[in-house]
């Protein structure tokens, strides 16, 4: 399981942003996805994610086609500088979400400790690669 510690490692100080517990307390998702985005949060991370703006809102804001989730991240396409997209949390499953900015969810990973995982190992194989 990623800690904050390995995250900060690579992303820096300040590019890891842990949530609240006030934040999430009353988010409709497992209260271990609640305690991974309190204890370890999430980092900003080259070329995926640009922003973690994780929503205070009890009810999920981020409209897609999986319906409603939990707003994480945002990331700005590089095209289009308007247009972004998203990561996200679905209520009740837990499962995380990669929404682009028509709305289309693609399926990211099952928790939000796994999906964790994937951003520790390749954020810090990028920052380490030329």
């Amino acid at each position: 399981m990623t800690t904050y510690d390995q995250l900060t490692d690579w992303a820096g100080l300040g590019h890891v942003t842990r949530a609240g517990r006030d934040m999430v307390g009353d988010w409709w998702i497992p209260d271990s996805a609640k305690a991974q985005l309190v204890e370890v949060g999430i980092p900003v991370a080259p070329r995926l994610i640009d922003r973690v703006v994780m929503q205070s809102e009890a009810e999920p804001t981020l409209l897609s086609s999986r319906g409603p989730l939990y707003r994480l991240t945002e990331q700005a396409d590089p095209d289009e500088p308007v247009e972004w997209s998203s990561f996200g949390v679905g209520p009740e499953t837990g499962a995380v979400y990669f929404v682009m900015p028509d709305g289309e969810a693609c399926l990211a990973n099952s928790s939000v400790s796994v999906w964790l995982d994937v951003l520790h190992h390749y954020g810090s194989r990028v920052t380490a690669s030329e």
